[in-house]
């Protein structure tokens, strides 16, 4: 007797453990013929450690842990700025297979510096946004300034003699940039670097004078005063950065500009399939663990649609698209 109810003790608690795993993983019921029924590759046209690769990995890990799915990062970094991963992500089946960790610097970069051959509005489908990335501008301690309207009278009586360091031409920090210059009549010259490290550390060094890049990046610097914090690209103050002024606080009206960080589909992959993965990732995004990678990466969350989320990449796309008209740019490598 004792045997048999040590046999359904047993059982009722594998049982349980059983239940308790289903309830766990548990796909969204609408999606279609059972996908994914095998491993979803998820690339990031960037190298690891970044915002994008990092957003990526923890969404979708945990989009894997909520379906009992498999979903495998892989960076699939270029000298190009992630044509590459656009390249494949446009050539693969519509079948949600495929996702793409990316960036509004890397949309614009596919529009306006390299060209491709192919309009990224029409050949993929925005499913998850991130984030918001607003830019921090600061400038190094030899330049006689404490806040933005002191810089700007600087630059005024010296046109042409600062260096605004960036990641390369057409980057999020070349355009924010440039908008400033356009907006606040002044002339910082642009001196394209590949990738954000290297701006950074020529910042730091003085050998030039003003960077906009994002905060993550530049909180080792402006910690211990090797940079100086002047303002914030984005149109509000951040939660992240309360103190730090926005550009257009700071004495330049009208000022405002942030990029994006998302996931991106081959269009015509079907609806329920970019519908479930939008739902789930919000789901993660709002989860109380995520807050603390957000205000360390200082980005703000976004909990947009699908629809919402093709908004904000062509209104980016679009405002890219009349800053450059505007301003003459020539950006071609």
């Amino acid at each position: 007797m004792k045997s048999l109810f040590r046999q359904y003790a047993a059982l009722s608690i594998a049982l349980s453990l059983l239940l308790s795993g289903i309830a766990l993983a548990q796909k969204p019921a609408d999606l279609p013929d059972g996908y994914p029924s095998k491993p979803v590759r998820v690339i990031v046209g960037t190298g690891a450690g970044g915002g994008t690769d990092l957003l990526t990995r923890a969404i979708f890990t945990k989009i894997g842990e909520k379906w009992g799915a498999s979903f495998v990062i892989e960076n699939m970094a270029s000298l190009v700025g992630g044509i590459r991963a656009l390249d494949t992500t446009r050539a693969a089946p519509p079948n949600g297979y495929l996702i793409m960790g990316t960036s509004s610097s890397t949309m614009q970069n596919a529009m306006f510096v390299t060209k491709v051959s192919y309009d990224v509005r029409k050949e993929f489908i925005p499913t998850v946004q991130y984030a918001y990335t607003p830019l921090l501008m600061v400038i190094h301690p030899s330049v006689p300034a404490n806040n933005l309207k002191e810089f700007i009278a600087y630059a005024k009586a010296n046109p042409g003699k600062i260096n605004a360091a960036n990641a390369g031409l057409g980057s999020a920090g070349h355009l924010a940039a440039e908008l400033l210059n356009l907006l606040a009549k002044i002339d910082m010259q642009a001196i394209p670097y590949k990738g954000g490290g290297n701006a950074a550390t020529d910042t730091v060094g003085g050998r030039t004078q003003v960077l906009f890049t994002t905060a993550v990046a530049l909180a080792p610097f402006t910690r211990t005063g090797k940079l100086k914090i002047l303002g914030i690209t984005s149109p509000q103050r951040m939660p992240s950065n309360p103190d730090v002024p926005t550009i257009a606080e700071g004495g330049v009206p009208g000022y405002a500009y942030q990029g994006w960080l998302g996931a991106i589909l081959k269009a015509g992959t079907p609806a329920p399939i970019i519908r479930a993965l939008n739902r789930s990732a919000l789901e993660v995004i709002k989860a109380p663990e995520m807050m603390s990678r957000y205000a360390a990466d200082g980005s703000d969350p976004a909990y947009t649609t699908p629809e919402e989320f093709r908004q904000v990449v062509e209104d980016s796309l679009s405002r890219a698209e009349i800053l450059i008209r505007e301003t003459g740019l020539k950006l071609e490598e």
